[in-house]
């Protein structure tokens, strides 16, 4: 058996992109990526027109304020998700289920996005890596 986070590792990249393209695809959603938690690294990303430059820069950030909520509340369950609204958009990031590597980060037109839709979505997708 591998040890705790190398399964997460050894996910290839056409598993990563099977797993995002119909996520990628949901109604308001601009961008969206698998994480890495512990680093906010892209492993894989999609994007619908013009990716937000800043992506990159989201993901790290909203990792970030994950890994934060965990040192400051060490005996906690860490946190399944995080939200942050600015404005007309909003950042998810959302562990992947089975998955305690691997978060899905999606940017969202707050005005058309439906994030209970994806949150289904994203359970849905978690057969694909099963």
């Amino acid at each position: 058996a591998l040890p705790p986070g190398e399964a997460e590792a050894t996910l290839p990249l056409v598993v990563l992109n099977r797993l995002l393209l119909p996520l990628a695809r949901s109604e308001g959603l601009l961008a969206c990526a698998i994480v890495d938690l512990d680093t906010g690294d892209l492993r894989a990303s999609q994007h619908s027109g013009e990716p937000p430059p800043d992506l990159h820069a989201l993901a790290g950030a909203m990792c970030a304020a994950r890994l934060a909520h965990q040192a400051v509340a060490p005996d906690e369950v860490p946190p399944d998700e995080v939200l942050v609204t600015t404005g007309a958009r909003q950042t998810l990031l959302r562990r992947l289920p089975g998955n305690a590597g691997l978060g899905f980060v999606a940017v969202l037109d707050q005005r058309r996005a439906n994030l209970t839709l994806l949150r289904f979505k994203l359970l849905d997708a978690d057969r694909l890596l099963a």
